[in-house]
């Protein structure tokens, strides 16, 4: 049986992967010396109370040659090659298995890579065969969209990354709007929160005027994610696929206050 893998930056809720037998590859995460390992809400405490500035790991060859080394050909799901070195890693374990692989750039990240995930599992659960599986996956990517606001750009900045986002991050409008589609494309600096989440909706209505087939959301500890999911749900007119805490290898970059939104357009 055709087999689903992803990885750790893929925000995909637990429940849904084993609902789905989703298997998702994780890295090593680290606060300091110490190798963290626990429940996300434990990862957003650690992270508020700003002891250490995590580091995270891509998933290694080996642990994703581990899982892709059982029966049936594997569809490997990842994000973005600009964004992680685990597709190059996972790239390097396909050609060292001796089972069929096929490893898709997602092109994508978090819950856009999750979307994708989701519809290659339910897809294998419905029976579909393993090379009509592999179009779809192609046409998936296409389809997916990612936008997002950084609360405080503060992580980026100490983790030397701030350049993914803008030339220069200003003191005065910290907050990020951007938009993910291989790499990040910086949309706007604002000041405030509200101004931010404003403009986001207004990029997700432009990609979204002939309507989604699904969405879904992933937040850092965001207080406010009721009222943005409300608000998402009038513009797509249906409810959201999941919502999730953005795990630590996308939660260490964006932050506490973090929202992304992840949507399959018809357009």
């Amino acid at each position: 049986m055709t087999r689903v893998v992803t990885d750790g930056a893929a925000d995909l809720p637990e429940e849904l992967a084993a609902r789905l037998a989703i298997e998702v590859v994780r890295g090593p995460v680290r606060f300091g010396e110490r190798r963290w390992e626990g429940q996300q809400t434990d990862f957003w405490a650690a992270l508020r109370r700003g002891e250490r500035l995590p580091a995270t790991e891509a998933p290694s060859v080996e642990q994703l040659a581990g899982a892709y080394d059982a029966d049936g050909p594997v569809l490997a799901l990842h994000v973005s090659r600009e964004l992680s070195r685990t597709l190059a890693n996972a790239e390097a374990a396909a050609l060292a298995s001796t089972r069929e692989v096929h490893v898709i750039d997602t092109r994508s990240l978090s819950v856009g890579t999750a979307l994708v995930a989701v519809a290659a599992g339910e897809a294998v659960a419905s029976g579909v065969d393993w090379e009509r599986l592999q179009r779809l996956a192609s046409g998936w990517v296409d389809a997916v969209h990612v936008h997002a606001v950084i609360d405080d750009a503060d992580l980026l900045v100490r983790g030397g990354r701030a350049g993914l986002v803008a030339a220069k991050v200003s003191k005065h409008a910290r907050r990020h709007v951007v938009a993910v589609k291989g790499h990040v494309i910086p949309i706007r600096q604002v000041r405030n929160r509200g101004e931010a989440i404003r403009e986001m909706i207004a990029h997700v209505r432009e990609h979204a005027t002939d309507g989604v087939t699904r969405w879904a959301v992933g937040h850092g500890d965001a207080d406010d994610v009721g009222d943005l999911v409300g608000r998402l749900a009038a513009v797509f007119g249906c409810d959201p696929a999941f919502v999730t805490l953005l795990g630590a290898p996308v939660g260490s970059h964006l932050g506490p206050g973090a929202v992304a939104v992840a949507f399959f357009s018809h357009n």
